[in-house]
């Protein structure tokens, strides 16, 4: 747990002062020589993730080799959950996102680690139903947690929030507009990074779900690193007022990933 707490503390401060962001969207290093087409790298983050869970349950099937002949609507929440994220992650890049410039290869090398093993993760814990023994009592005897219907709701408030921030995004600018804008409407009106928030949320929401404590510093880790991003956002934001590169002053009070706080 300490070295994943200085893990996180280490990605929040490197991304949010600038020291070391990874190299996709706004802070993609153009110069670089070792980089490929934005579109093709983002499909290569989420599109392996994306089938962790159902190759694995069509392989060994799914329930619980630690106890035989559990089979229960839990492990098929939890699996339907992760690869519902990433197919709308995939389905976002093919269809809704538009992409101008490049992504280098060693960010796409190193985030696609970091979410094969949050799958991956996530797949061993169902596998194994590494829950608490009360949760693990529960879905044996009745299919699922408790917790399992709360986690579901805020999962999919996050996943719909995070597509309408995206679909803001991406509808910005008009076809052949390369003019820096300021995003409006839904939360950004508070963050410029309502997206993360959202995302987030989402991530609270299989944590609930998976009821294990990995999932929860999961979440924590996530959390550090797109708050350090935000950060490095909105003084992005700040440095194109300055310059006068934006089409509108920036909203009073804006905040990074938290409404009002942070």
């Amino acid at each position: 747990m300490q070295i994943c707490c200085c893990v996180s503390k280490l990605m929040a401060v490197t991304a949010g002062y600038q020291v070391f962001n990874l190299g996709y969207s706004k802070f993609a290093n153009q110069a670089s020589s070792c980089k490929i087409p934005s579109r093709l790298g983002m499909l290569l983050l989420y599109a392996p993730p994306m089938l962790v869970f159902p190759l694995g349950y069509a392989v060994s099937g799914y329930g619980t080799p630690a106890l035989p002949g559990t089979h229960t609507t839990w492990h098929l929440v939890l699996g339907a959950l992760v690869t519902a994220h990433f197919f709308k992650r995939v389905m976002e890049v093919l269809f809704l996102h538009k992409f101008s410039g490049s992504t280098n290869v060693f960010s796409c090398i190193l985030i696609i680690g970091l979410y094969m093993t949050l799958a991956v993760l996530l797949y061993v814990i169902a596998s194994y139903r590494l829950a608490s023994p009360a949760d693990i009592q529960y879905a044996t005897a009745h299919g699922w947690s408790p917790k399992v219907p709360i986690g579901v709701l805020i999962f999919a408030a996050g996943q719909l929030a995070n597509l309408y921030h995206h679909w803001l995004l991406a509808t910005l600018r008009k076809p052949g507009d390369r003019s820096y804008k300021v995003p409006r409407g839904g939360a950004f009106s508070l963050v410029c990074c309502p997206h993360y928030t959202s995302e987030l949320v989402s991530w609270m929401g299989v944590a609930l779900v998976t009821s294990h404590f990995a999932a929860y510093v999961m979440v924590f880790t996530m959390a550090c690193y797109l708050s350090g991003r935000a950060r490095s956002t909105l003084i992005w934001y700040e440095e194109k007022a300055r310059l006068e590169k934006l089409d509108r002053p920036l909203p009073s009070g804006w905040k990074r990933i938290l409404p009002f706080v942070y």
